[in-house]
Formats: C-alpha cells, sequence, structure tokens
C-alpha cells in the first residue's frame, strides 16, 4: 500500500483530457485530481480519454433528467472516451472521486492522514458506466468547530462528497476554497438568531425576549426569544433583512437563520398557555420572519436548523415557507446503527 501527501509531482498520469469548456474552478480541479491520482495509483501510463464537465451532460439525455436538480453524477464510456457529468461544476469533482474509488482501493481516510492504494503496474478502467444521485440535494457534511476546523479538513470533506462550507465564513482561505470545489456557502453562519435582537428592541420591546423566572432576559444566547409572540418574529425579520442587505452578493441567494445553541424556552404566560409543541412554535415563528425577508428578496433562500429544539418536526398543519431549507443535524440517535436503523426512528 502506498501513502501519499502533498506529492503531486511524484507520479504524472499519461492520459489525455478534455477540459470542461466552462472552465468553472471545480471542473478544473477535478481535472488536476484525476491526473494526480491516476498517475499515483499506475507504474505505467493511463491511457483513457477524459471528459470531464457540465458541458457535456446534454450528450446524456436519460442521466440529465435523473440527476436535475441535484449535484449527482454520471460516469458514461462513449466513442472511445471516459465522460464524468454533472448538472453543477462540483457533481464533476464528485464524479471524478467516484471514479477513482470504484477502479481501485483508493480511500482518503482522515484530513489529517496520507491516500491509501494499492500501487499497480497498469491501472484498468473497468467501471465507467454508472450514476449516483444524493439523497440530500442541499447541503450534506459536518459542522467542523474551533481546533478541528482547517483547510486540509476541508480538503477531505470534499473527497467525501460534502457540499457546503464545512467553516465560519471571514476565516483565511474559506472563500477560495469554496469557489474552487464549488461548495455551497451559506452566509450568516451557525446558531445566528441572537444577531437579529438588538438592545434598542430590548429595550423598547422586551416582550420580544424570552422570560426566565419571570424576568425577560437580553441574552438571546442563553434564553430563547418568546416564540409564541409573532410581532417579534418581524421585528427580528426586518433585522434579517438589513444583515442580507449588506452582503457583498445582491441579491443574496441564501441566508441563514438559525436558533442560538441551547434548550432554555421562554416561560411568560403566553408560552405557558401556547399548546404547540416547540417546534411548532418555532416554525410558525419562522414563517412570520420569512414574510419580512421574502418582501425584498422574494427568491433568497433561508436555511435553519433542524437541531435541538427542532430536532422534532413541526405538526403537519404547519407548512413551512418554501424557501426555507431545513439542516437536519441527525444528533440524538444511536451512532452505532444506520440512520435508518428503527431504533432510530
Amino acid at each position: 500500500m502506498f501513502a501519499m501527501r502533498n506529492r503531486i509531482l511524484l507520479f504524472v498520469a499519461m492520459a489525455a483530457f478534455v477540459a470542461c469548456g466552462a472552465d468553472t474552478p471545480p471542473e478544473k480541479f477535478a481535472a488536476e485530481e484525476l491526473a494526480r491520482w491516476l498517475g499515483a495509483i499506475s507504474a505505467k501510463p493511463v491511457t483513457e480519454t477524459f471528459r470531464l464537465g457540465t458541458e457535456f451532460l446534454d450528450l446524456f439525455p436519460e442521466d440529465k433528467a435523473a440527476l436535475a436538480g441535484s449535484d449527482g453524477f454520471a460516469v458514461r464510456r462513449r466513442d472511445g472516451a471516459i465522460y464524468v457529468v454533472s448538472p453543477e461544476p462540483r457533481g464533476v469533482l464528485y464524479g471524478v472521486y467516484a471514479l477513482i474509488e470504484r477502479n481501485s482501493d483508493f480511500i482518503f481516510p482522515r484530513p489529517d492522514s496520507d491516500p491509501v492504494f494499492t500501487r499497480v503496474e497498469k491501472l484498468e478502467i473497468r467501471d465507467a458506466d454508472f450514476r449516483e444521485r444524493p439523497v440530500f440535494t442541499e447541503g450534506r457534511g459536518w459542522w467542523i468547530c474551533g481546533p478541528m476546523y482547517n483547510a486540509e479538513t476541508e480538503l477531505w470533506y470534499t473527497r467525501q462528497r460534502c457540499n457546503h462550507t464545512p467553516a465560519v465564513i471571514g476565516k483565511p482561505g474559506v472563500e477560495e476554497r469554496a469557489r474552487q470545489f464549488g461548495t455551497i456557502v451559506n452566509r450568516g453562519g451557525g446558531h445566528n438568531m441572537p444577531q437579529f435582537y438588538t438592545d434598542e428592541m430590548f429595550a423598547a420591546h422586551p416582550e420580544y425576549f424570552g422570560e426566565e423566572k419571570g424576568v425577560r432576559q437580553r441574552d438571546v444566547r442563553r434564553v430563547h426569544p418568546c416564540f409564541s409572540n409573532l410581532e417579534g418574529a418581524h421585528a427580528a425579520g426586518r433585522v434579517v433583512v438589513e444583515r442580507m442587505r449588506a452582503l457583498p452578493e445582491q441579491p443574496p441567494k441564501r441566508y441563514a437563520i438559525k436558533h442560538a445553541d441551547h434548550q432554555t424556552l421562554c416561560s411568560c404566560a403566553l408560552c405557558k398557555a401556547n399548546p404547540d409543541s416547540v417546534s411548532t412554535r418555532f416554525f410558525k415563528y419562522l414563517n412570520e420572519m420569512m414574510k419580512e425577508v421574502k418582501a425584498v428578496y422574494p427568491d433568497a433562500d433561508i436555511t435553519t436548523f433542524g437541531y435541538q429544539i427542532t430536532s422534532e418536526p413541526p405538526s403537519p398543519d404547519v407548512k413551512v415557507d418554501d424557501h426555507v431549507v431545513v439542516s437536519f443535524c441527525p444528533y440524538v440517535k444511536d451512532d452505532k446503527r444506520s440512520i435508518l436503523d428503527p431504533e432510530n426512528a
């Protein structure tokens, strides 16, 4: 077995590559990754012709229909060439990794370790006729916090076909790597809801904030706002719009409204009398915030957490706004079993 780390010039793949005409960063990176790792695995030249890119998807109408609206991919052999196609540039990159893995024992085991594979005399591409469409198309992966995050982790994360930026936007190099890998950038970060509640709002309307032991609490990071007070939702929603207006990308494609990372709820009389589950209250509240957002940005998607107080879905009679994308975080489960196991229902 061989292990490699940042030795991209150690082996050179003698393969004929035709890059995508769109020339996007993820597709160019896909071509680099394919050349790099085929050259590492095979001692003799791999003499296939590879055509990578979204521009070739029209050649495969069945795959185009099956992959529509996703970052899935298809690998097909046609007219003496191997095509890797996808509706999304990042899907082309994912298809390259699948092609390598299906035709060798190559793995990227951990961010801080070398790739592992068996070096062979001549790699034969035997499996070049398959299609994969991910079950979760909007966002896949882990939120990486603190010292666990670094550039190596972000690259490893992409190689596992995770498709959203795993780091806090603003860290050095994150934006550049997001463009290179084609990952989804979730503006606003995580657990960002407290920033929509200001000192001025608390002074004028303390009833918008959570009550604890009979006292309204300014610190939304410690006590959630009053989800029963829908006027507060509109006030916070207007602050969301202000934050979105300050983004460099206009109009913004997406932004986050994600509740704080705790389970301390408002205990005011209104909340005590509210028969709804906590998750139902939250999504009713979020729907009201969305009215403010959509009045200015009708096409923007808003991501929120299915996590902590929203681990369970809202009641069936609550229709979550179509522009709300729920990031489901299945932490309340037995990790020794499949997420599909009845024990994790």
